[in-house]
């Protein structure tokens, strides 16, 4: 495809290289012909190189995957779908009763948006599986105080930032509630012990998602999905609207929203 396609090309097409390659950029010779058009959407290229543009941290999960079971990316975003259900359960049963934990999870299992975005090759449904997790166990470790629902919590968490940089806002949003109504609990030995945990887990999912960053992008903060770094946009203003329980896009607001998503090739490093 010359500069088209979707997400989901993007994402298969990286996929399969990195699992066949453990690499991300692949060269295509089109390029001499097509003035560097030719490459998936969200990517970019600089003669014969091309390089994703989008959050890379699926498309490295997706290609692991297939190294151990070929063509197996396209029942991942249905194993998402299926643990985010699973997680949205053990979290209203854990908030409310096992009740209405079960009628809820019934409904959002069969619920459209959840059908839809299993289906697709995105990585939504991912980073919100992960995001739920991490939410649990955290919650859990505030009740239990066992150092042993920190770990995954730290690990749900981080994987949640690995797989979509602007997912940060949401982790922020549950861990300042839940310590609000946990101080007690958060200012003991081990409530520190937990915290450290959850911060060294986070960083050690973005220590290489930053040197990918470095790597193909120029700096560690820039996400490639979009011209702009993470804290100008992504994380910033499409992160509060996103917060929002209106559901605005923000679009509909920002002026200065980027009109080209691809990355200028005279700023790309390789």
């Amino acid at each position: 495809a010359v500069a088209g396609g979707s997400d989901e090309q993007g994402n298969d097409v990286f996929a399969n290289v990195f699992a066949r390659t453990s690499n991300l950029s692949y060269v295509e010779p089109l390029n001499n012909l097509t003035f560097w058009g030719a490459h998936p959407l969200h990517s970019t290229s600089k003669g014969n190189t091309v390089i994703p543009g989008g959050f890379i941290g699926f498309m490295i999960t997706s290609g692991t995957f297939m190294q151990l079971i070929p063509r197996v990316q396209f029942f991942i975003p249905a194993l998402f779908g299926v643990l985010f259900v699973l997680f949205c359960y053990l979290l209203v049963k854990e908030l409310f009763d096992q009740r209405l934990a079960f009628i809820s999870a019934i409904c959002l299992f069969f619920s459209t948006p959840i059908w839809y975005y299993s289906s697709m090759y995105f990585n939504n449904i991912a980073a919100v599986a992960f995001f739920t997790g991490g939410t649990y166990f955290f919650l859990r470790f505030t009740k239990k105080q066992e150092l042993n629902y920190a770990i995954p919590a730290g690990i749900f968490f981080g994987a949640t930032i690995w797989t979509r940089y602007e997912y940060a806002y949401f982790i922020a949003a549950p861990l300042l509630i839940t310590s609000l109504f946990n101080v007690r609990t958060l200012l003991t030995r081990r409530g520190a012990i937990a915290a450290m945990i959850v911060c060294l887990a986070v960083i050690a999912f973005a220590i290489p998602i930053g040197l990918f960053n470095t790597r193909f992008f120029g700096s560690a903060e820039q996400t490639g999905y979009i011209p702009k770094t993470a804290g100008e946009w992504s994380l910033l203003t499409k992160g509060l609207f996103y917060l929002l329980p209106t559901g605005i896009q923000p679009s509909l607001f920002m002026a200065n929203k980027p009109r080209n998503n691809r990355i200028s090739r005279e700023k790309t490093k390789f």
